[in-house]
């Protein structure tokens, strides 16, 4: 049985181990999802940070940040050494946690560099079915086709991340870029990604795609693009068609023993509740969206704005935002935490909200959302979905959990 849970909780403020609990169950993969604030609204500086952790030799976390109202340079930081890590604005890690144990009840981390005590939040995935790896790989210098390897299995779904940094990690480098992309077949692929360049004299920009694995852009070009080509015994393929001469580290979250579903849809420009996710095929038990806060488009956009909110079976949900406005300088860079909604849509620079949904139901094909705020703009959202492997365990299950408000 595929169980999920979001949880959130408050990083230590001092070095050491930290156990985290009230789970429900051992996980056997976390993704993690923060953005340095210790209390929910806006805040300033955009930071935004991912991690992911199967076992404490298996895990990597992603960190880019740009300072509010500075004339500087935005950074961005990898590792393979800890799954939760936010950085200042010079690279330098302000909190780093490692991965020590997945637990009964939880997990424990262990915290190596403290400041402050942020809301973390951790996707916990888990069940006796679950296969779950992370697996680190460099990105190809040319077109064509790249096997990754090391799954140790074939996947049904892989979610993957990284942020265009070509420094062996754990180390920095200049900018605030970043990548999140999610497969679970050559036909069900998105990516969304953006690049936070120097104060007043590059481009902040972002682009999405629902069509594509790995996509990132700078200066207003692709920079590079890559479709996915599909599973393999150990792992699975990319096909490049646009490449960079650089290699850059990346990892990718492999997963077996559920089902999974990847696609998109545009927010409503009227108000109330939708089937915005429907014909799946099964009943949802997690989904992740994300959004650039754009309308469908193969373009490069200005204006940094990324969108990550997560749901369990339990209908717990949480949001991040991070944006960063255009060639302003100084710099206009914000942040927005939510833990009573799983998708918001913010104008960088304004911080105007132009939609929002709490999630209503987990129905027998898809997810229904519930729109309490909307405009005239139908901006495109990705998403991922995991479920049962079959719809026995969904109607055993659904007489336990409530699967709407």
């Amino acid at each position: 049985m595929i169980k999920t849970k979001l949880i959130s909780f408050l990083l230590n403020a001092v070095t050491g181990n930290q156990e985290i609990t009230g789970v429900g169950f051992k996980p056997k993969a976390i993704i993690f999802f923060h953005n340095s604030q210790s209390a929910a609204g806006f805040g300033a500086n955009k930071t935004i940070n991912h991690g992911m952790a199967t076992a404490a030799t298996e895990q990597a976390g992603i960190s880019s940040v740009t300072v509010d109202a500075l004339s500087a340079q935005g950074n961005c930081y990898h590792t393979n050494a800890a799954c939760i890590i936010s950085i200042d604005n010079t690279g330098a890690p302000t909190r780093t946690a490692a991965l020590v144990s997945f637990d009964d009840n939880g997990f424990t981390i262990n915290v190596s560099v403290a400041s402050g005590t942020p809301v973390i939040q951790a996707l916990c995935l888990g069940g006796d079915e679950l296969q779950a790896k992370v697996v680190q790989f460099t990105t190809r210098t040319s077109t064509g086709v790249q096997n990754v390897t090391g799954a140790g299995f074939l996947p049904q779904s892989v979610f993957a991340f990284c942020n265009i940094n070509s420094l062996t990690p754990p180390d920095d480098r200049g900018g605030g870029f970043g990548q999140l992309s999610f497969a679970a077949s050559t036909t069900q692929q998105v990516v969304t990604a953006w690049n936070s360049g120097f104060s007043g004299s590059s481009v902040d920009e972002k682009v999405q795609s629902a069509a594509d694995f790995m996509r990132w852009s700078n200066g207003g070009s692709i920079f590079w693009n890559a479709d996915f080509n599909g599973f393999t015994a150990d792992g699975f393929d990319l096909n490049w068609t646009t490449a960079n001469g650089t290699a850059r580290y990346a990892w990718a979250l492999c997963l077996k023993g559920a089902q999974f579903a990847v696609g998109s849809f545009n927010q409503p420009t009227s108000g109330g509740r939708f089937n915005n996710i429907a014909n799946i095929g099964f009943k949802p038990k997690g989904a992740i969206l994300m959004s650039f806060n754009n309308i469908t488009s193969s373009a490069v956009i200005q204006d940094v704005s990324v969108s990550f909110g997560a749901i369990d079976q339990f209908l717990s949900r949480g949001f991040i935002w991070a944006g960063d406005l255009d060639n302003a300088n100084p710099t206009q860079s914000d942040m927005n935490l939510d833990q009573t909604k799983v998708m918001k849509m913010i104008s960088s620079g304004t911080l105007t909200v132009n939609a929002s949904a709490d999630v209503y139901a987990l129905t027998p094909d898809g997810i229904e959302l519930n729109w309490d705020s909307v405009d005239a703009t139908a901006r495109e959202v990705l998403y991922w979905l995991i479920g049962e492997n079959n719809t026995v365990h969904d109607i055993v299950d659904e007489n336990t959990v409530p699967f709407s408000r």
